[in-house]
């Protein structure tokens, strides 16, 4: 799957399966304050974004030269 095509906003079982790790982890990194997250109507939402930053800037830096 590439950075394109993860959703704006994740939830942490959506994280857990792009990473690899258990969605208990990653709700405990939520809580934590090691993952950035907001509640939505009582869920937790991720934004990819900053989860994934390197990996987006990429993606804008590739389509940006691709554009020219």
């Amino acid at each position: 799957m590439g950075i394109r095509e993860i959703p704006t906003f994740i939830t942490p079982a959506d994280l857990a399966r792009l990473t690899g790790e258990n969605v208990g982890s990653v709700t405990r990194g939520i809580r934590e304050g090691r993952i950035p997250a907001d509640k939505v109507n009582g869920r937790w939402r991720i934004a990819s974004e900053l989860v994934f930053p390197n990996a987006h800037r990429e993606a804008q830096r590739r389509e940006d030269t691709h554009a020219d």
